[in-house]
């Protein structure tokens, strides 16, 4: 924290030397944000934890399914929906697999409630696993 508190102190320091020696082009939000750094790792901690990664990727996925040039956020959206319904057929519809030949896809070899199959789940009791170990 100590070695934070002194980069805090010292960057804007730092950056105005560098003016004296690059352009002013030099000079973009890029080079801006080593003034926040250190106050967001303070903040924020790891960077696991705020890490962007998985939703800029499913981002990248959905704006490639853009078909309208012209109106590409109700492509993305439509995608989107796609995306959720097929979801959400393969892991609630049940007897598809019999059809192919292969056991369910998320059977876990838990009894399954009474009723539709969209609201009701597999259910293994988690102590049932620490009986047999």
């Amino acid at each position: 924290m100590s070695d934070l508190d002194k980069l805090e102190e010292n960057i804007a320091i730092v950056l105005c030397k560098l003016e004296k020696i690059f352009p002013p082009a030099f000079f973009d939000v890029m080079v801006h944000l080593a003034i926040h750094l250190p106050r967001e790792i303070k903040l924020g901690g790891p960077v696991q934890y705020r890490w962007m990664y998985p939703i800029e990727r499913l981002l990248g996925i959905l704006k490639r399914l853009v078909t309208n040039k012209a109106r590409p956020e109700g492509s993305i959206a439509e995608g989107y929906i796609s995306k959720e319904c097929t979801t959400f057929c393969s892991m609630y519809l049940d007897g598809i697999e019999t059809v192919f030949n292969r056991e369910e896809r998320n059977d876990d070899g838990g009894d399954r409630a009474p009723g539709l199959a969209a609201f009701t789940q597999n259910v293994r009791p988690f102590w049932s696993n620490l009986k047999s170990t």
